[in-house]
C-alpha cells in the first residue's frame, strides 16, 4: 500500500481490515492507514487536503476509503480512471459535495474523484466532438460542435489546434486544462486532430493558485524539477503539480512531528512548531513566489518570458539511483545519448594484519608494519610542550611636541586638533 509511482496518488493496493467490531479495531485501523502513508492526525482531516474532505466526520472518511478500496479491488475498468492523472480524492474540485443530501460514501467517492469524463477531439477540418463516458468507460452522450471549433490564437492572426498551443495560447482565457490523449497527423506532418480528456468535476486550479501554503512550495519544487512550473509566479495547472506540492507540505509537517517524537515531546508541541514554520514559509512565498501579473489578454509578460525560456530544456540529466546520464536535444527534448556510470560499491570493513603474506586487497585485508605497535608509537611521541611565557615589554611614554623649526602659528587645516 503506497503512493502510485508516476502520479503520486495514494492507492489501497493491499488489504485493509475494515472490521470495527472490537473496541481496539478503530485504533488499529488508524495505525494501518498511517503506515500506508495517509496523515491521520485530527481523525484523518489532512489525509487529503481538500475542503470537502476536511468537512467530513471520521466515520464518513473511513466509509469513503472503504468504497475506494472496494472499487480498487473489484472494478475491472479501474485503469481507465487511474490512467487519468486528474482522477483522485486528493484534488480540489470546482464543485462542492452537497452535504445536505442523504449521505452516500459511494457517491462522494465518485463525485470527488472527478465524476464522469469527456473526451474532446478538435481539428481544423473536423467538427468538434465531445464524448461523455461514465467511470466504467461506457459512452453516455455524444455531442458535435462546429467544423474547426476549438482553435486558439497563438500569434498575430494565426491559430492552432495543437496540444502545446491550446495549453499555452496567446489569450490566457482560451487556455485548456486536461489530460492529453493524442494527436493525429498526415504523412507530411500536417496536424489533423488533437484529443484530450477533462473530468466532469475538474480540478479547481484557481484555488491552488491563490492558496498561500501551496504557493510556498513552488520554489522548492522548481529546484527539484525545472519544468514543473513556468517560473515561481505561474499558476497551478495540473494534478501532477498539486500532488508534488501536497507531498512537499506533508514533508514539512512530518519533519516537526518526527523531531518531537525523537525528543520525547507531545503532538501539541509538534503542531505549534509546524504552525510557526508554516507562517514562515508563507511569508517567504509572498516575496519569492508572488503570482505573475496578468496582461490585458495574455498571462503577462513575465509568464511569456518563462514560456520562451522553457522552449530550451535541460540538455543533460543524471539519475543517481541508476547512474544513468542522458543527453537531450535542448529544443525537442529528444534523447541523443545515454551512458551508465559504474555504481560505487557499498563500503566494506577493512582488516589490518601484521604479516605481509596475509595481505589480500580484493578481500579488504591490508598489511601494516606498525600492526601491534600502537602503544610503542604513542610512548615514543614527544610530551606536551611547556607553555610559552608572556612577553615582558616596557613601552616608554612619548609626549609629542611641535618641532622647534615650525612656526608657532601653524596649524592643520580644518578643525583637527
Amino acid at each position: 500500500m503506497a503512493y502510485e509511482e508516476g502520479t503520486g496518488r495514494w492507492i489501497p493496493s493491499e488489504d485493509i481490515d475494515w472490521d470495527l467490531t472490537e473496541p481496539e479495531d478503530l485504533a488499529n485501523l488508524r495505525t494501518e492507514l498511517t503506515k500506508s502513508g495517509l496523515d491521520w492526525r485530527y481523525e484523518g482531516k489532512y489525509a487529503f487536503r481538500t475542503n470537502d474532505w476536511g468537512e467530513l466526520s471520521e466515520a464518513q472518511r473511513l466509509g469513503v476509503l472503504q468504497a475506494y478500496d472496494h472499487w480498487y479491488d473489484t472494478d475491472v475498468n479501474r485503469n481507465i480512471n487511474l490512467a487519468d492523472e486528474d482522477w483522485g480524492l486528493d484534488i480540489e474540485r470546482n464543485v462542492s459535495y452537497n452535504m445536505d443530501q442523504a449521505w452516500s460514501a459511494q457517491n462522494f467517492f465518485h463525485q470527488m474523484t472527478g465524476g464522469n469524463f469527456k473526451e474532446i477531439t478538435i481539428g481544423k477540418d473536423i467538427r468538434k466532438t465531445i464524448v461523455t463516458k461514465d467511470r466504467h468507460g461506457n459512452v453516455i452522450d455524444i455531442k458535435y460542435g462546429e467544423k474547426g471549433e476549438g482553435k486558439v490564437g497563438i500569434a498575430g492572426d494565426k491559430h492552432s489546434y495543437e496540444w502545446g498551443h491550446i495549453t499555452n495560447p496567446y489569450k490566457y482565457s482560451e487556455k485548456v486544462r486536461g489530460t492529453f490523449l493524442g494527436e493525429a497527423r498526415a504523412a507530411d506532418g500536417e496536424h489533423i486532430s488533437t484529443t484530450y480528456q477533462v473530468r466532469e468535476n475538474p480540478m479547481d486550479w484557481k484555488a491552488y493558485t491563490n492558496d498561500e501554503l501551496y504557493r510556498a512550495t513552488m520554489d522548492e519544487l522548481l529546484e527539484k524539477d525545472y519544468m514543473m512550473f513556468m517560473g515561481p509566479g505561474s499558476d497551478f495547472d495540473n494534478a501532477r503539480q498539486v500532488r508534488a506540492a501536497s507531498e512537499e507540505v506533508q514533508s514539512w509537517v512530518d519533519e516537526h512531528y518526527d523531531k518531537a517524537r525523537e525528543e520525547g515531546r507531545d503532538g501539541a508541541s509538534a503542531e505549534a512548531e509546524w504552525q510557526k514554520d508554516k507562517a514562515l514559509q508563507i511569508a517567504r512565498a509572498k516575496i519569492h513566489n508572488v503570482r505573475y501579473p496578468e496582461g490585458r489578454n495574455t498571462r503577462g509578460y513575465q509568464h511569456n518570458q518563462q514560456v520562451a525560456i522553457r522552449k530550451y530544456q535541460p540538455w543533460n540529466k543524471f539519475d543517481p539511483e541508476t547512474g544513468t546520464r542522458t543527453k537531450l536535444n535542448p529544443v525537442t527534448g529528444e534523447i541523443r545519448d545515454t551512458f551508465k556510470h559504474k555504481l560505487v560499491p557499498q563500503p566494506t570493513r577493512m582488516t589490518i594484519v601484521g604479516n605481509k603474506l596475509d595481505q589480500n586487497a580484493d578481500e579488504g585485508i591490508f598489511y601494516s608494519p606498525t600492526m601491534g605497535l600502537q602503544q610503542e608509537i604513542t610512548d615514543s611521541m614527544l610530551g606536551e610542550p611547556p607553555d610559552i611565557p608572556k612577553p615582558n615589554l616596557s613601552i616608554r611614554k612619548v609626549t609629542p611636541e611641535r618641532p622647534a623649526n615650525v612656526d608657532a602659528g601653524w596649524k592643520l587645516k580644518g578643525d583637527v586638533k
